[in-house]
């Protein structure tokens, strides 16, 4: 990793381990209401979406919802991402089997928007970015770089708190489909361990987990709360064998690997590594220090396409199949090495092969990959951060929040089972195993907030008022990888060969970024009680950024009690969304399908190569490109609360129009001129690229729809039940795009790459003094995928009902034991009508995977 932020995060834990002054935002140990008026509830102090420590968010103009963590254990899963999809209807999260760097930090999404429209705090303080940009994660999410939540422990957490719509004007950048803020446990006195194991139905994908949680005291009446989990994943496979790998069989080729040449599951999990701690300690008067902090590391291991051993570009051909590609390593002699023609039955001619393996001026990667080969592409994912802050009450009457907090991601890439063609002069001893390089995120967040009640007028509320000061300074770092991995020789690359490990090239010494962008935002926010039964909200924002200019949102709300039982909940706000410093410089060659003119078939795509440029590169600037500007939103929400007949109802519905979104362009073919410009610059051309991409503000959007939640206690005599149906519909709209940057696939797959209806029904039943059985029905309503990233194969993913069931088993306070399946009845998606084209069985990017059942067994211990 790069050796600046890891001597960062050393000299910070370092200052975290002395001090020992940690904590959360203040919060409550207590359990919450959702109902207008329940009175056995005791108030949870939220801390996300409401400023006032007097309010209850219930009752307020920010809807929030809380996943408790007892919920969130309600399931086999060892990643975070998976147990929030399966509890919140507008989350959608997929596997990526096969998405480059998307494979090791998974891009969700909330409300059908982008995982960085989406704020992730813990303990009310703003996460950094993860490392990863994501190419090959599908329109909806193209460009995207969120935070990566899977360091994240659920054990760690007390809760999550989900505020479902825009509040840039409160938080800043990132919120304008919402924020989560992930609350983590704060207790003095907690024991508890836990163990998890779990196993699909097929027999593959075994996970294993094992957690901790100690708490213990600091001072008079501090604590400090350190978790730690350690756990494994096993890949699955839903293959089946592709249909050039069997022509290459039945053409008598022996070598292709069996029972299927290119793998589609979910990736090896090698390890998983984290480590949380959360703490509190009084200071002098009412000053309290706190903090948290975390370290994680991970190894994550997926698959990529199949390299035919006739048709590969830039390895294995150089005219489309015709015949294999001859290295000569010679040639400023007058030897010309054989031509070997590769016959209509997929099979090289073997006298030509022979002459060229016995000849030490030439070479051909068929002779030593006969059958082909895939790409394994892994990383080691290290995520670390520590916040450090102090809050109590100045100046009589202020209290006051004072906080920094650094983060940093980081992702060291590896290969094997592939080989840089440019290497070919290595013959049999060119490497199989490679470092491509690190991508790393480290954002710093200093924020200083005052706020009090104040009384200003009689007949009126109390003014609770807010302000405050934030700086923040990011960076993204690209280093380069081992020399190997990018090494270029211009005799074999002007012979057709590739360059760069192929599947994934390294980054090259050109390719290095270190790139820092600053800014500062002001903001003030106040809430009031208008009359004795309407709440009115207003904040505002003023952000600049060095690189991308200034901008000022604002935010509107309103609560409107009619009775005890019904009340209304309005709000209008303006939201934005900072370009990345990732985005705005990053450099990055990718594989994917494409139309390109080196495909075998006319207008049939093929496995190519293409390039991502910053904006500001010449050849980017050639194809159309500008400096990124931010993203700017504008967000509408009407909800009814109401409590009837026992029913706690919520009912609301959103609007959030998005404008001049940032995301990667669509494939644009290069063409011969665009090699003269490359060669002109003085840049080594490497002419199996087939297109080019980048980042651009280009198109529009709409997204609205409607949530639901009705919640429902009912008394069977021996068993008692508490029922959760939560619901949402949300539909997307391209509303404006240059179709010449954004092509109709992406347009397409932002309106109908994610299910519009979702809803989850869950039922928590307590029978007796020592039984609990948890069942959850699960709907995801039909998608289109592109099937490997292109719409000439378009799949319609049919709609699913999954069933999961829990049943827990307490033999005494201290101990519970639960069984479980998660999709218990073993759905799996509709089969993919292109299996043949690259080997996958079911639908890439099904709602719900595409794994079947899963059976898992967990033991908490706790005391």
């Amino acid at each position: 990793m790069a050796k600046r932020t890891w001597m960062n995060g050393l000299g910070l834990a370092a200052i975290l381990l002395l001090i020992l002054g940690f904590s959360a935002v203040a919060q409550e140990d207590s359990d919450e209401g959702e109902s207008l008026s329940d009175d056995d509830d005791i108030e949870r102090l939220v801390v996300v979406g409401v400023r006032n420590p007097d309010r209850d968010h219930t009752l307020s103009t920010s809807s929030v919802d809380l996943v408790d963590a007892e919920v969130l254990d309600q399931n086999g899963s060892v990643d975070l991402l998976d147990a929030l999809g399966n509890q919140i209807p507008a989350f959608h999260v997929e596997v990526f089997p096969i998405a480059d760097a998307a494979t090791l930090i998974r891009p969700p999404n909330m409300r059908q928007l982008p995982a960085d429209a989406t704020l992730v705090l813990i303990n009310g303080k703003r996460r950094h970015r993860g490392a990863v940009i994501t190419l090959l994660g599908g329109g909806k999410n193209a460009g995207a770089q969120g935070s990566d939540i899977t360091p994240i422990p659920s054990i760690s957490l007390d809760r999550v708190e989900v505020l479902g719509h825009s509040a840039a004007a409160q938080y800043g950048s990132d919120a304008i489909a919402g924020v989560m803020n992930f609350v983590l446990r704060d207790s003095a006195d907690i024991r508890m361990f836990q163990y998890k194991v779990g196993q699909r139905y097929k027999g593959d994908g075994f996970v294993t987990s094992y957690s901790g949680v100690v708490g213990l005291p600091l001072g008079s009446s501090g604590f400090v709360t350190l978790t730690g989990e350690w756990g494994e994943a096993s890949s699955t496979s839903r293959s089946v064998q592709r249909d050039d790998a069997i022509g290459l069989i039945v053409s008598g080729n022996d070598e292709v690997r069996q029972p299927a040449a290119q793998i589609w599951g979910s990736p090896d999990v090698h390890y998983d590594k984290r480590l949380f701690a959360n703490a509190e300690m009084p200071f002098t008067g009412d000053t309290v220090m706190y903090g948290f902090a975390n370290w994680s590391e991970r190894d994550v291991e997926g698959g990529f396409f199949f390299r035919n051993p006739n048709t590969r570009s830039g390895v294995f051909t150089s005219d489309n199949g015709a015949t294999l590609l001859v290295a000569d390593l010679t040639p400023d002699d007058d030897f010309e090495c054989a031509t070997i023609l590769v016959t209509d039955q997929r099979i090289p001619d073997p006298l030509g092969i022979a002459q060229v393996q016995a000849d030490p001026n030439c070479h051909t990667f068929a002779s030593q990959f006969p059958g082909g080969f895939t790409p394994q592409f892994g990383g080691i994912v290290v995520d670390q951060s520590i916040a450090l802050g102090m809050t109590g009450t100045v100046f009589d009457a202020w209290t006051f929040d004072a906080s920094f907090v650094w983060g940093s991601s980081a992702v060291e890439y590896y290969m094997f089972n592939t080989i840089n063609p440019q290497l070919v002069d290595l013959k049999e001893d060119i490497p199989t195993s490679y470092k491509p390089g690190i991508h790393e995120e480290a954002d710093t967040t200093i924020n200083f907030d005052l706020s009090r009640s104040v009384d200003v007028a009689s007949g009126f509320g109390p003014v609770h008022f807010a302000t405050g000061l934030e700086i923040r300074n990011d960076t993204f770092i690209t280093t380069q990888g081992g020399e190997n991995s990018w090494k270029v020789n211009p005799i074999f690359a002007a012979q057709g060969f590739g360059i760069g490990s192929n599947g994934f090239p390294g980054f090259p010494p050109s390719a290095e970024v270190d790139e820092t962008r600053s800014s500062w935002a002001l903001w003030a926010d106040a809430d009031q009680d208008l009359t004795s039964n309407i709440l009115g909200s207003v904040a505002v924002r003023y952000e600049s950024y060095d690189d991308a200019g200034q901008t000022l949102t604002y935010k509107i709300g309103a609560f409107i009690t009619f009775t005890d039982d019904l009340a209304l909940r309005l709000g209008y706000g303006t939201g934005f969304i900072a370009p990345t410093v990732a985005q705005s410089n990053i450099r990055i060659v990718s594989t994917n399908f494409l139309v390109s003119p080196i495909c075998p078939e006319p207008g049939v795509p093929c496995l190519a190569d293409e390039i991502t440029l910053p904006p500001t590169d010449p050849l980017a600037i050639l194809k159309g490109s500008e400096a990124l500007s931010p993203i700017n939103s504008s967000d509408i929400i009407v909800g009814v609360l109401a409590n009837w007949a026992g029913y706690d109802i919520e009912l609301g519905y959103f609007r959030i129009i998005v404008e001049d979104r940032i995301a990667r362009t669509s494939a644009i073919s290069i063409d011969a001129s665009d090699y003269d410009v490359l060669e002109a610059r003085g840049e080594v051309v490497d002419r199996s690229l087939s297109a080019i991409r980048f980042y651009t503000n280009d198109f529009d959007t709409k997204t609205e729809g409607i949530d639901l939640t009705v919640n429902r206690a009912m008394d069977f005599g021996f068993v008692t039940s508490d029922f959760a149906l939560s619901m949402n519909y949300t539909k997307t709209s391209v509303t404006h795009f240059n179709p010449v940057i954004i092509n109709s696939q992406r347009v397409r797959e932002l309106e109908d790459g994610i299910p519009n209806f979702t809803f989850r029904l869950t039922g928590n039943h307590q029978i007796g003094d020592k039984w609990t059985a948890v069942t959850r029905f699960r709907y995801y309503g039909e998608l289109w995928e592109p099937h490997v990233f292109s719409d000439a194969l378009p799949v319609n993913v049919e709609e699913a009902l999954l069933f999961d069931v829990e049943l827990q088993f307490r033999p005494d306070e201290r101990t519970t034991m639960a069984f479980g399946f998660e999709n218990a009845l073993d759905t799996y998606p509709n089969e993919n009508p292109w299996s043949g084209v690259a080997g996958a069985q079911y639908p890439i990017t099904s709602s719900y995977g595409f794994n079947g059942g899963f059976g898992y067994f967990r033991l908490t211990l706790s005391h």
